[in-house]
């Protein structure tokens, strides 16, 4: 008898049960036992285990579930990341596109062994009871029981959907002392808001989706990252975010007007606002007006309604880095002009929406680019410009130049050979450039246009160009010098 054989064979079959049954069979087994006419898939959208078997990451999808059998899916303790969904059905009312819920047929309360997870770092509860009334989707909240947010402090991120918070939820939630980002959609509070979580000193981001301002935001001293994805601001008068001293960036998207009062934070270097817009990214939202602090870097403003005050306080910033108006509209005329003492200024994106009736065209001063002597990065597509900006040249920073869509009727400046370091030149969709194609040594990517608006473009006798985007060029014809200097005569050209 061959005993090696008969050996090998018994170690297999003693380690097959061990090799391949882990904690999600265990749970696809409970589930095909019960729910025999149900996809795994359906209930768990996805379970992932360690070297060892041992249950980590787990999505759950409870339509119908009973208590016991969220129990049974929660017991494995060695998990680490958990998203909990409650779903209900809705049935078509067949008018008006209305839908109502259909009752929960299981348990569709907060879990309470979710408190049994030790070693749990990421947790999103989404309790998703939507119906619709006529055209728009209508929430129906829920609450969570006190004691149930007696959570692990191993808890890193966390997030909530379609939650009214008490204050003794937000109370157990302080205790979370190593959480470092909070998503809220959905959700409405209290009038004792987020005041609880500025005992949280690791709290570093915090999300609030489809919101209000909760009072006593500014308490959490620790956030540095603050997102709304849809604000609505209840009150005319200015929000106050002084307070929030760790705060480094800010982002926005508006569904109502709102004013900011940031003037107080030193450590805020970048906000980004938007407007939503209904109509697939064209058009402009909401009124926006800012108070900055003196230290802020970026500012991006999108499909916003402009206040003169506003513009007023972009214009007083003096560290500002990057600025960037797109498809935004004034409430009267700004002064460009105003820009010119702003010697940190390295991009600058001004820009119109040709496809969009509601934003208007920006009346942008040239002569503030005499003055912005470290403007690296320009972006004026989509302005009426008529003519080349001969203030370019002077630019001797300048990287990137976009022209691109506006209404130039033209000849390319050879001043702009002068820039050493542009690598990036479009003039595409203009109505028509003439004149030569650049040689600056630097010049990677250019964009002339194509077809008629690009018919008088031609590439000096004997250079050989390093970039060329569009149609076809024709060699030009004479050589014809053109001055660079504005005065005419010899040495006066390139």
């Amino acid at each position: 008898m061959n005993y090696k054989f008969v050996l090998k064979a018994l170690s297999f079959l003693l380690l097959t049960p061990f090799v391949f049954a882990d904690d999600c069979g265990d749970i696809k087994d409970y589930l095909k036992e019960k729910y025999s006419n149900a996809d795994f898939e359906d209930i768990i959208d996805k379970c992932n285990v360690n070297d060892q078997g041992k249950l980590t990451e787990l999505t759950v999808i409870n339509y119908y579930l009973q208590e016991e059998d969220v129990n049974k899916i929660l017991s494995y303790n060695t998990i680490k990341d958990l998203t909990y969904k409650v779903k209900f059905k809705v049935r078509d009312l067949g008018h008006d596109y209305q839908t109502e819920v259909i009752e929960h047929p299981g348990y569709s309360s907060f879990p309470t062994a979710i408190t049994n997870l030790p070693e749990l770092e990421v947790l999103a509860f989404n309790y998703e009871n939507v119906h619709n009334i006529k055209y728009w989707s209508h929430r129906n909240n829920t609450l969570i029981e006190t004691g149930s947010l007696k959570l692990s402090k191993t808890l890193k991120k966390l997030s909530f959907e379609q939650i009214n918070f008490k204050s003794q939820n937000m109370e157990e939630l302080s205790t979370l002392t190593n959480l470092e980002s909070l998503k809220l959609s959905y959700c409405k509070f209290d009038e004792v808001g987020l005041s609880p979580l500025g005992n949280i000193e690791s709290l570093k981001t915090l999300t609030l989706y489809d919101s209000y301002i909760p009072n006593n935001i500014n308490k959490i001293k620790s956030l540095e990252q603050l997102y709304f994805p849809e604000l609505a601001c209840e009150s005319s008068d200015f929000y106050d975010f002084n307070g929030l001293d760790n705060l480094k960036s800010m982002e926005v998207t508006l569904v109502s007007d709102c004013k900011f009062d940031t003037s107080e934070l030193e450590k805020l270097s970048e906000i980004n606002i938007e407007g939503e817009t209904s109509l697939f990214g064209v058009g402009v939202g909401s009124s926006i007006s800012l108070k900055s602090p003196d230290n802020l870097k970026k500012l991006q403003l999108s499909h916003v309604k402009i206040t003169s005050d506003t513009f007023k306080d972009i214009s007083s910033l003096p560290n500002l880095e990057e600025l960037s108006i797109l498809y935004c509209s004034p409430d009267e005329n700004i002064d460009f002009k105003s820009l010119e003492c702003h010697d940190k200024l390295e991009k600058l994106t001004i820009s119109h929406s040709s496809q969009d009736y509601t934003s208007k065209v920006l009346d942008v001063n040239f002569e503030i680019l005499n003055d912005l002597n470290n403007l690296k990065y320009l972006d004026l597509s989509n302005n009426q410009i008529e003519k080349f900006p001969k203030q370019l040249a002077s630019s001797k920073n300048l990287e990137h130049i976009d022209l691109s869509s506006n209404q130039i009727v033209d000849k390319i400046p050879e001043s702009y050979n002068n820039l050493e370091n542009l690598k990036y030149f479009n003039i595409a969709y203009n109505k028509s450039v003439g004149g030569k194609v650049l040689k600056n040594k630097n010049l990677k990517e250019c964009f002339y246009g194509y077809n008629d608006e690009a018919k008088d473009i031609c590439i000096p006798k004997d250079y050989e160009p390093n970039c060329l985007t569009g149609g076809e060029y024709k060699t030009c014809d004479d050589e014809e010098v053109e001055s660079t200097d504005g005065k005419c005569g010899e040495g006066h050209g390139n």
